[in-house]
């Protein structure tokens, strides 16, 4: 007998979004916030994506923010790649280089400086995997400088400078331990005021779009109901011309016509407990009369 080999079928539901969108959109939100000031309904509504999704896609905030910072750390190489290609020049390489990192620090893209540094003042000595990453950008980045400077002077191209390249050392500043925590506590709160700041520019923003969204929707109703009375009445004008042409065209129309208005008056004005009082000549009391009398039996036909 042959055994047939079960099919896999794939598990769950295939993801409907761009997880590296989302990791973008994370980012941004990290960067301007700061890891600490960044709170779970900021990441949902950043990245467009419900609870159950972003914990389904990426665990938790935590490790969306290292999927964040492997995005930033990846980028920031890979533009040093491109500014320092070996084979380009190295000079103007590394002035590139240092171009952007002017911009980056400088002017309205300054308010966020660099979410790499951000982080080290904010979780370096405190989470090992941020420690890591930190550590092996600053090394990735420190020798793709040293080899542009070791290109440059191997080119000649120093001298023109004044400079004699001995060799190349990059300096990090490494703060007292003794003050380290309350620079932390410091750049801790400076994202949180900040994050502040975004949080109440966006509730002034949301109260703004209500506000207006209260107008439009009263200006709608407003403009609606002008609409619906003009059509009203320029329907009850058309009934009432083609009433009036109907009843007009000869006396028992007119009589007719004044006989149903007459009606309708009496049917507006009186109630249960009115009290009527006729005449025997009167046109009501001749029609009740009539139609309280007794209709005749005819004789059964032989």
């Amino acid at each position: 007998m042959r055994r047939q080999t079960p099919v896999q079928l794939p598990r769950g539901r295939p993801r409907s979004f761009d997880t590296e969108a989302a990791v973008e959109r994370a980012m941004g939100v990290f960067w301007s916030r700061g890891y600490h000031a960044t709170a779970l309904p900021d990441l949902l509504r950043a990245t467009k994506l419900s609870r159950g999704s972003l914990y389904a896609a990426f665990g938790d905030k935590h490790s969306l923010f290292l999927r964040a910072l492997d995005r930033y750390v990846a980028n920031g190489l890979r533009r040093m790649d491109i500014e320092l290609d070996p084979h380009g020049d190295p000079v103007d390489g590394l002035r590139a280089c240092l171009a952007r990192y002017v911009d980056l620090t400088s002017g309205a893209s300054g308010r966020r400086g660099c979410l790499l540094v951000a982080t080290a003042m904010e979780l370096a000595g405190r989470d090992a995997e941020v420690d890591r990453r930190i550590g092996s950008f600053f090394k990735a980045m420190e020798a793709r400088v040293a080899d542009a400077f070791s290109r440059a002077k191997a080119a000649g191209k120093l001298a023109e400078f004044g400079i004699d390249l001995l060799d190349v050392r990059l300096k990090r500043v490494n703060y007292n331990p003794d003050v380290l925590d309350r620079i932390y506590q410091r750049m801790i709160s400076e994202r949180r005021q900040i994050a502040q700041r975004f949080r109440s520019e966006g509730e002034g923003e949301a109260a703004r779009i209500a506000g207006q969204k209260e107008r439009d929707l009263n200006e709608i109703q407003s403009t609606a109901y002008r609409q619906v009375q003009q059509i009203r009445g320029e329907a009850d004008g058309k009934a009432t011309e083609i009433y009036a042409h109907a009843y007009t065209q000869n006396a028992q129309a007119a009589e007719f016509y004044n006989f149903l208005k007459s009606m309708d008056t009496y049917r507006k004005v009186l109630t249960k407990d009115s009290t009527l009082v006729f005449s025997t000549d009167s046109d009501l009391f001749g029609l009740l009369k009539r139609a309280s009398a007794k209709p005749q039996t005819l004789p059964p036909a032989r």
